[in-house]
């Protein structure tokens, strides 16, 4: 795609503002450079379509230099070096899909020497092209006398690797004579990327005409479609899917080398891949939505009317009309999301990864994928590698050897049994038992063993020590629970009978045997007043017995 580099001297931007629009307009100018705003340390520069980068002069009303790019070329600001930040220059990359070049915006005051530092930085830069008006005269450019600054340019031409764009119209328009002051340089790598020969652009009524140049360099990628389309699982043909694996997978005749075994997965998930293509459909996504704007809201009002009057009349006049709103509908919609598309996907800069993806993310609606867990024949969730493992090896040996598969080889299984006889046992049970001594004894294995109060297992969880101890917990507090019909007084505002157990001592005979639960541990409601035999012995103690505890091991 060929597009528009240029330059201009506008002598003062604050009422060329239309005159800058047209010039952009009518050129179709990508990228151009402004040289001598003559605007305020503190004006904003900005174009509709255009990224604005510009640097204003800190003495009143003078100088001044601006860079336009054209919004749709993705482009970062450029930095100089300190000892060049003090000229007139402002700098940007322009990120195209193949290169990224370096465009910089200078000018140079008349009776200021051409800084030799600046085209020594450009020259490191392997992609770069310098506008702007550079006061430069020499004859070698077609100019009819020279200064200063078109010896020192012309010297850089000829030592570094820098290179001019060819023109020979005078830029500079005065009533002493015209001259050729703006140039447009660029590094030697970029020689093939743009065209020998430049030309003049639409004036602005400036004293300096606009000096252009085609470049070739490739356009941005393209933009990404509206809607996609994935596979339809739910709507799968699994009868298809399971016919074309079963009548085009064959057994591969030799697996002995790894290029047979890659043979082999390669032959496999082409299969496979077919298979799904054949027996699962797909379906649209779109990948960005919007609410939509009023015209089609009444558009979509007038439809329903229509089509409530058609039921109640059964007219087919309206049935048309319907019929019309139903089609203009869906071309409205389409236009509409293709226009809300381009806005929004035009100012996405993929440079910056997090937000790139952020908002890639946001259009397109994708959200984290929620997690499924494998569960195993009881409904039990499989946590660890080795059960998902187990559980991957049961499932296929389930589905691929059955004999009843049409591709079951029962020879190649005969055969693998003959040379490998453990081939058909269980491989847990393959392993030789162990045998531990200590001091010549024997020792004997067993799965549980209690350890200063805790019950260990093999596989060192534990569930078994849990059990046990929710048992004894349940054991205690149904003794508790029967105790409590005789323990009177410490809720009640009456005093308590001659023969009742005081609650003091029921907390210094009960809670002793108890262990120390942690906080969350559950509660129980013993408000139970159940007969029990321990009733009768607490109302024969008295009042001045206090009866012993149960033993509760």
């Amino acid at each position: 795609m060929d597009f528009v580099v240029g330059t201009v001297n506008s002598c003062g931007l604050r009422r060329k503002r239309p005159l800058i629009k047209n010039l952009l307009h009518s050129d179709q100018i990508q990228i151009l450079s402004i040289t001598e705003t003559k605007l305020t340390s503190n004006a904003v520069l900005s174009f509709r379509d255009y990224k604005t980068f510009q640097k204003n002069s800190s003495l009143r009303g003078a100088r001044g230099t601006a860079l336009l790019i054209r919004d749709r070329f993705p482009s970062t600001p450029l930095t100089l070096p300190p000892h060049l930040q003090h000229l007139e220059c402002v700098a940007a990359t322009v990120h195209f899909p193949n290169i990224n070049i370096s465009f910089f915006s200078f000018y140079n005051p008349p009776n200021d020497p051409l800084p030799d530092d600046l085209f020594r930085y450009i020259s490191t830069l392997r992609h770069t092209v310098l506008l702007g008006d550079l006061n430069s005269r020499n004859t070698l450019f077609g100019d009819s006398t020279c200064n200063p600054n078109g010896i020192i340019l012309a010297n850089h031409l000829i030592t570094l690797p820098i290179c001019r764009v060819n023109n020979t119209t005078p830029t500079f328009v005065s009533h002493n004579g015209t001259s050729i002051v703006d140039h447009i340089i660029f590094t030697e790598p970029l020689f093939r990327y743009i065209d020998a020969n430049c030309f003049l652009g639409t004036t602005i009524t400036s004293d300096h005409l606009p000096l252009l140049v085609r470049t070739n360099f490739s356009p941005p990628p393209a933009l990404p479609p509206t809607v996609i389309y994935k596979k339809d699982f739910s709507r799968a043909n699994w009868k298809v899917f399971a016919q074309h694996i079963t009548e085009n997978i064959q057994p591969h005749p030799s697996l002995e080398t790894p290029q047979d075994v890659d043979s082999a997965v390669d032959t496999l998930t082409t299969t496979i891949s077919d298979a799904v293509s054949i027996a699962v459909p797909t379906k649209p996504h779109h990948l960005y939505r919007q609410k939509l704007p009023d015209r089609i809201l009444n558009l979509i009002r007038e439809k329903r009317r229509v089509f409530r009057q058609y039921l109640r009349s059964r007219d087919a006049a309206l049935k048309t009309q319907y019929n019309r709103l139903n089609s203009l509908i869906r071309r409205e919609t389409t236009r509409l999301t293709e226009e809300n598309w381009v806005r929004v996907t035009s100012a996405l800069d993929y440079r910056d990864g997090r937000r790139y993806w952020h908002q890639f993310n946001v259009l397109t609606g994708n959200r984290k994928i929620q997690r499924t867990h494998l569960t195993d024949q009881g409904g039990n969730i499989v946590s660890t590698d080795k059960d998902k493992a187990d559980l991957f090896a049961r499932h296929l040996q389930e589905a691929f050897q059955s004999p009843d598969l049409p591709n079951y080889d029962l020879e190649f299984k005969l055969a693998v049994e003959q040379r490998h006889p453990d081939y058909s046992k269980n491989p847990r049970q393959q392993h030789e038992d162990v045998h531990l001594y200590l001091n010549n004894t024997p020792l004997q294995l067993t799965n549980r063993i209690k350890y200063l109060g805790v019950h260990l297992t093999s596989t060192l969880n534990w569930n078994h020590d849990l059990t046990l101890t929710l048992d004894k917990v349940r054991k205690r507090i149904q003794l508790l629970s029967a105790l409590r019909g005789r323990i009177n007084g410490f809720n009640d505002t009456k005093s308590p009978p001659a023969n009742a157990i005081s609650y003091g001592k029921y907390t210094d005979s009960i809670h002793a045997t108890l262990p120390t639960l942690p906080s969350n541990t559950q509660t129980y409601n013993l408000s139970h007043t159940d007969s029990h035999p321990y009733k009768q012995d607490l109302h024969s103690a008295g009042s001045t017995a206090t009866p012993s505890p149960p033993k509760i091991s």
